[in-house]
């Protein structure tokens, strides 16, 4: 681990360091603090930037008995998630500082250097000094400027132009066209997005971290060629100094332009390679859940957090798709993974946060509801065979699933599960483009397009985009489709409050057999329990009650009272243990009757 720590690109521009810990800010990303020759480690969060002072000021870490390792004046190790890279912050000291209220937060001073990794699975080819690859794309006055290729991976490369271009060129979401030309005078058309612009004053260059966009299948496959042939070139002169016969033929000057993007002859030179076997999507989108794996020395998430970053990223993703901008499908995918690490560490009270609705936020809410919902039923239906990355590739999948709702008038209040005849034509046409939109971005999980087409379907043929029959969905698809309705329906809304009534949903979804996966139905009723998490229940004193936790077969054990039955009031919640007192649960109440609105699960269990 401690090698790791130091890979990656140098960062040493304060504004750019500046600007990324102000997304990290804004986004709530967890940032794992792990003190030197402990073998333990912390998550904070950033609650401010000091910019007069240069500081970084945490929240309390968590686990809170392992706060003792920050005060001691110990070198500490920072590390978070920054669009699917990895930033680290090595020999940082923190100083604990407490309010006049008791509450302690943890001040660093801004860090002068970051390293920057790009965490992929791809390796990473250097160029060599002497071969020249030319790089041309458009800066912001779309004038187009040249620079030379310094690495390249299947996913992204690094770019250098000469003289400050800093203002010309910054980091965005909207894609470029690059065109790389070759000592053979062949071009390699591609599009990217600017992650990273710095220019270094010493040298009297900018130089730009690129990602890849929009690759289709061939471009992946000539892109992979060309780190092979780089890696082999590399090779070719360190070992035999350059040897004509082991230089790719892309790097042997010639006369005659050849268009890779047109069909290339293959030369014995190339038939003679063994590409790598392409991957599947990069691995930005295929993380795996073993480079942070919770182990029981590792720190947990605030579970409130992760659910809260979650919101932030839907929103993100609703605002770039109405504004036609690139997905930013790398800030999702962290709230995915972080989703699936709250789940890991608490399932029941992310399940609790999963219940609660906003006006304002529903369609967020909801398709986070989705997600973690479906990764919850695989993973009880499945428990002996799924892997973590399964479940992550699930939460994601949920995240995408309604987005196109977003683009209809008032999609994201849209509370029915079925609309007019002409919102339909609307939503229609906009999942066709999201749709669509999703396949191009390569690396895209296969179940987040099935899940996307056929969440919103019906057995009968009644359903969203393409009205298909039971016959022709995917069991996903069917899966999806009665999980989104069971989240949906399970909401009742009064003057603007939201009341969580799963029971209503289920008799609901019973009365459409023709509709809705009746197999897929039950399975949820047998995950969820007699009395489901959440849930509110009329118990043998005459007051009403949410489930706040269940054992493992399903049974309440631990109650949060609300409601007096005789005074027909509320009353301050108090949280109880059932198996501890005198109490039983009679049945379900209708939550509506009673006033009992999903905010009241909001606060963790207090016993």
């Amino acid at each position: 681990m401690q090698q790791s720590m130091t890979e990656g690109q140098l960062i040493t521009s304060r504004k750019e360091i500046l600007l990324m810990f102000r997304r990290i800010q804004t986004r709530l990303s967890p940032i794992t603090i792990r003190p030197r020759e402990s073998g333990l480690s912390l998550t904070s969060y950033l609650v401010e930037i000091d910019t007069e002072q240069q500081q970084l000021i945490l929240d309390e870490a968590l686990p809170k008995n392992r706060n003792h390792l920050l005060q001691d004046g110990r070198s500490l190790i920072l590390e978070t998630l920054y669009d699917g890279c990895r930033l680290t912050s090595t020999e940082v000291v923190a100083k604990a500082v407490t309010s006049a209220q008791g509450e302690i937060t943890y001040h660093i001073p801004l860090p002068k250097k970051l390293h920057y990794l790009q965490r992929r699975q791809s390796f990473r080819a250097q160029v060599r000094t002497m071969l020249e690859i030319m790089a041309r794309l458009p800066d912001a006055n779309y004038d187009m400027i040249n620079g030379r290729l310094k690495d390249l991976s299947v996913d992204g490369c690094r770019l250098e132009f000469n003289g400050d271009l800093t203002k010309q060129l910054s980091p965005g979401q909207m894609p470029l066209p690059l065109t790389l030309i070759f000592p053979n005078a062949a071009q390699l058309d591609l599009h990217l997005v600017l992650i990273r612009v710095e220019y270094n004053d010493t040298r009297q260059k900018t130089y730009c971290g690129c990602r890849f966009e929009a690759l289709d299948g061939g471009q992946r496959t000539r892109v992979a060629n060309l780190v092979t042939d780089l890696q082999r070139d590399q090779i070719n002169h360190e070992r035999h100094g350059g040897d004509p016969a082991g230089t790719p033929v892309l790097f042997i000057p010639g006369e005659k332009s050849v268009f890779m993007d047109a069909e290339v002859k293959s030369t014995p030179d190339q038939a003679g390679s063994t590409p790598p076997s392409e991957q599947n999507g990069s691995s930005n989108n295929a993380r795996k859940l073993s480079a942070l794996q919770l182990q029981t020395q590792d720190a947990p998430v605030d579970i409130r957090r992760a659910h809260q970053s979650a919101v932030i990223a839907m929103k993100d993703l609703v605002a770039a798709l109405r504004m036609q901008k690139l997905l930013p499908i790398e800030q999702a995918q962290e709230a995915a993974h972080n989703l699936l690490r709250a789940w890991l560490q608490d399932r029941q009270y992310l399940l609790l946060l999963t219940r609660m609705r906003s006006a304002d936020n529903f369609l967020f809410e909801h398709s986070i509801a989705v997600g973690v919902l479906l990764a919850d039923f695989v993973a009880f239906k499945q428990a002996d065979q799924v892997r973590p990355e399964s479940l992550e590739r699930l939460i994601f999948s949920g995240l995408c699933h309604d987005l196109a709702k977003s683009l209809i008038p008032e999609g994201i209040e849209e509370k029915n599960l079925t609309l007019s005849d002409d919102r339909a034509a609307q939503l229609r046409e906009h999942m066709d483009d999201l749709i669509n939109q999703l396949a191009r971005i390569p690396g895209i999980p296969k179940e987040t397009l099935v899940i996307t087409r056929q969440s919103l379907e019906r057995l009968d043929g009644s359903g969203l985009p393409k009205g298909l029959t039971a016959e022709e969905l995917h069991p996903l698809g069917k899966l999806a489709a009665a999980v989104d309705a069971y989240d949906t329906l399970s909401h009742r809304w009064i003057k603007e409050d939201v009341h969580y009534h799963p029971l209503l949903a289920i008799k609901q979804m019973l009365s459409i057999p023709d509709q809705l996966h009746t197999a897929s139905i039950r399975h949820l009723i047998a995950q969820q329990g007699k009395y489901p998490l959440g849930s509110t229940v009329r118990l043998s004193d005459q007051t009403l009650g949410l489930v706040m936790r269940q054992d493992d077969n399903q049974q309440p054990t631990h109650l949060r009272l609300v409601y007096s039955l005789a005074n027909t009031s509320a009353f301050p919640s108090r949280d109880i243990s059932l198996l501890d007192s005198n109490l039983a649960i009679e049945a379900l109440s209708d939550p509506v009757k009673s006033g009992i609105s999903s905010s009241l699960l909001r606060l963790p269990l207090r016993t």
